[in-house]
């Protein structure tokens, strides 16, 4: 079974303050791993913790959810590619994950995300997969895009297919896998495909989405746009520190020239923007944005 040796184990036991293991109320007997968030915010993460986002085990620790392990942005813990590799790139679509898994001991269909079994968005999970017919030996891995919950980048309501990993051994299926999943069980995919990777970064400061996805080999890292970025720092920024840094000559070199008349405009509409709500303040950038754009 994957990977839950003793190690694994007596870390989880001794580090409480690190990974919680929470027994599930729906699924009493499974428990779900799930890192702190002082390791997220102080980046303490190791071998461990990086598997631990919401991977579920039994009372004798085997495993029964597999979710995907931790995959860094580029440049965070070091994390980069070669410019010539060539590089398989996913769109990266803007909700939140979702998981279907069969367990063959319990002999039930189980719904998680990555901290839970219980909460709302298990059960949101729950409502947009349970048409979906997941194989035995695999957490199926989605994108839940729903309008109730909103994000910086308005999505197609509904599920996508971003993943396949196996219970027993933890490796990951290719994209032409789940395509071909996709395409029998009629469910949503984004976009993918395969270029080098400086052509990819090249993309990415064009794109109004929020990235992508990048594998090479048995590794991945997370690429932001400076669309999504941009929007999502100034949308949810609060009213005080955006008087800070609407006119702040410093804040603008840390960005790219294209966003300059976006800030020029947000200037001169101050008072009007600072009333809106986090949606209709994004709403509205996103709207300058894609009319000055390339």
């Amino acid at each position: 079974m994957y990977k839950i040796n003793q190690d694994f184990i007596t870390f989880v036991e001794n580090n409480p303050k690190l990974v919680s293991k929470r027994e599930s109320v729906r699924h009493s007997g499974l428990y779900v791993l799930k890192y702190s968030r002082k390791v997220f915010y102080d980046a303490l993460w190791n071998d461990y913790l990086e598997e631990c986002r919401g991977l579920v085990v039994d009372k004798d620790w085997n495993a029964v959810v597999v979710p995907f392990q931790k995959i860094y942005n580029r440049g965070e813990n070091g994390t980069d590619f070669p410019r010539d590799a060539e590089v398989t790139v996913v769109r990266k679509v803007n909700g939140f994950m979702g998981a279907i898994t069969y367990s063959e001991s319990r002999n039930e269909i189980i719904y998680s995300t990555t901290g839970s079994l219980d909460s709302d968005f298990a059960l949101l999970a729950e409502k947009h997969l349970k048409y979906f017919t997941p194989a035995v030996g695999y957490t199926w891995l989605f994108e839940i895009c729903d309008p109730s919950d909103p994000h910086v980048i308005p999505e197609e309501a509904g599920a996508y297919l971003i993943g396949a990993r196996s219970i027993h051994t933890g490796e990951m299926r290719s994209e032409e896998f789940l395509d071909s999943v996709a395409k029998i069980q009629s469910v949503k995919r984004p976009e993918w495909a395969v270029m080098r990777f400086s052509d990819a970064v090249k993309i990415l400061k064009k794109v109004a989405h929020e990235g992508y996805v990048v594998r090479y080999g048995d590794k991945a890292l997370k690429m932001k746009s400076p669309y999504y970025l941009i929007t999502k720092f100034l949308g949810r920024m609060k009213n005080e520190k955006f008087e800070d840094v609407i006119d702040n000559k410093d804040f603008r070199k840390t960005i790219d020239e294209e966003f300059y008349p976006l800030l020029d405009a947000l200037s001169n509409i101050r008072k009007g923007f600072m009333e809106c709500d986090e949606q209709q303040k994004m709403e509205y950038i996103r709207e300058f944005l894609g009319g000055n754009r390339d």
